[in-house]
């Protein structure tokens, strides 16, 4: 009996030690958990590939250095590219908006501007009394100073994020170490997370299967359906004028569609501008593209790439996505997800668990 006493208190204070020993880790690497989690988190998805090269080459360290160049030529050197374009985009949009030489459709600033004001006072006039309900050059006011505002706030990000050069290069080569790590040790790593899981081994495999499903559902999934929906959306613009930002429109609109408003935030309003500017039927393909087209995509695409079991409700994922940027930025688009799985799954878990009567 005593034996028994004194090994559950031994348990316990291991218990504890633990508990303790991790919160001090998180303290300790705090300032590197993003780097930390975005290298487990490319692991896991990356982890296919290294497996199948490692089949081939039984060579744990080669397989995983072939795996990270597949990856860096991939996915990160096309995403610079691209980023890259898209800021330079950006900044002749902002520039010359400013100075007063965006042109649309051979049409300026002022001309847009005075067609829209003049639009919207003749329709509400007869329904107000009132030939002048928008005062002509506040229009204009709004586009030329808070519209180049709201998109230098987005330059800003990353050209601060470039200045920072010599903590982007430690980043770097402790993610590089921890990736590699992780891809060459992650059987390990699961059983060490067995090991230390106060749960039985069937439900910590329930666990962390679950998480696993709904983590790459929604990376390999809904950035899939996103990317679809943004060469769409983007494309729609281009036929109507916006050809040139063709690259930058398609990576907005990927961030965007992964929350249930989507790109039509976007889309809907240009659209409305354009057919009020005079291209009726610009404006109105605009606008019908995203209602019948980029929405469908999702309603086609999902239940192929999603299992039904592991896709969240569209409030749970707009507030896990704002929650996410809220925390993290730019990047708690991905993060603020892969929070909300965990959440959720621990929460979905017991409760199946519960109801197998496999806990009390």
């Amino acid at each position: 009996m005593r034996l028994n006493a004194a090994k559950r208190r031994e348990t316990w204070v291991w218990g504890i030690a633990v508990i303790a020993a991790l919160f001090l880790g998180l303290v300790f690497f705090l300032p590197y958990v993003f780097v930390i989690t975005l290298a487990i988190l490319v692991a896991y998805l990356t982890n296919p590939i290294y497996r199948r090269i490692d089949k081939k080459l039984n060579k744990p360290g080669l397989s995983a250095a072939l795996t990270a160049i597949s990856a860096f030529f991939i996915i990160i050197i096309p995403l610079f590219i691209v980023g890259g374009l898209a800021v330079v985009q950006l900044r002749d949009i902002v520039s010359e908006i400013r100075s007063e030489s965006f042109e649309f459709n051979k049409e300026s600033l002022q001309q847009i501007s005075y067609e829209i004001t003049n639009t919207i006072n003749r329709f509400l006039e007869p329904i107000v009394g009132n030939p002048e309900v928008i005062k002509e050059g506040r229009v204009e006011e709004f586009i030329t100073n808070q519209i180049p505002s709201l998109l230098n706030s987005g330059v800003n990000v990353v050209v601060d994020f470039s200045k920072s050069l010599p903590s982007l290069l430690t980043s770097s080569i402790i993610f590089l170490f921890l990736y590699v790590g992780y891809l060459t040790g992650q059987k390990k790593l699961l059983e060490n997370i067995r090991i230390l899981s106060p749960f039985r081994e069937k439900e910590t495999d329930l666990y962390l299967n679950r998480i696993g499903a709904m983590t790459n559902a929604m990376f390999t999934g809904q950035l899939l359906i996103s990317f679809c929906q943004s060469l769409v959306g983007a494309l729609s613009l281009a036929l109507v004028g916006f050809g040139e930002y063709f690259i930058l429109l398609t990576l907005v609109f990927t961030f965007l569609n992964m929350i249930p408003l989507g790109s039509g935030i976007i889309t809907i309003p240009v659209g409305a501008i354009i057919a009020l500017t005079g291209n009726v039927i610009g404006g109105l393909m605009v606008i019908l593209t995203h209602i019948f087209v980029v929405s469908n995509i999702d309603n086609f695409m999902r239940p192929k790439l999603i299992p039904k079991d592991v896709q969240f409700s569209p409030g749970l994922t707009l507030l896990s996505v704002f929650a996410g940027v809220y925390y993290f930025g730019l990047l708690g688009v991905i993060y603020g997800p892969v929070v909300a799985i965990v959440i959720s799954t621990t929460i979905e878990t017991y409760i199946q668990l519960k109801k197998d009567k496999k806990v009390y």
